[in-house]
């Protein structure tokens, strides 16, 4: 998840993001720690994003037994991609920005 990871970084952040369990107290340290020990702008993006939308602890209890098996479906395919696209336009930015701050 490193700063040169890629494609494979922002897969590997929102795969995580997916199957991390627990609330806001729990997701935003681990982004931070994450940040703070050198993991990618981007791939961290694409974890809290990932955790936001498609997060099986957050969304899928309530959704499944209130809204049915095909919406709770079709709201994880339609939400797959987002964290990779938030993600790489996160990394986009932050580079753009990290050059024009002075050192």
């Amino acid at each position: 998840m490193g700063p040169e990871s890629g494609l494979k970084g922002l897969l590997i952040g929102a795969a995580f993001g997916a199957i991390l369990p627990g609330g806001p107290f729990t997701a935003y340290p681990v982004a931070s720690a994450l940040l703070s020990v050198g993991a990618d702008f981007g791939a961290t993006i694409a974890l809290v994003v990932s955790w936001t939308l498609i997060g099986y602890g957050r969304r899928s209890p309530g959704n499944l037994p209130i809204m049915g098996a095909d919406f709770t479906l079709w709201r994880i395919v339609i939400s797959l991609p987002m964290p990779i696209l938030a993600g790489a336009l996160g990394r986009f930015v932050y580079a753009r920005i990290q050059h024009r701050l002075p050192p």
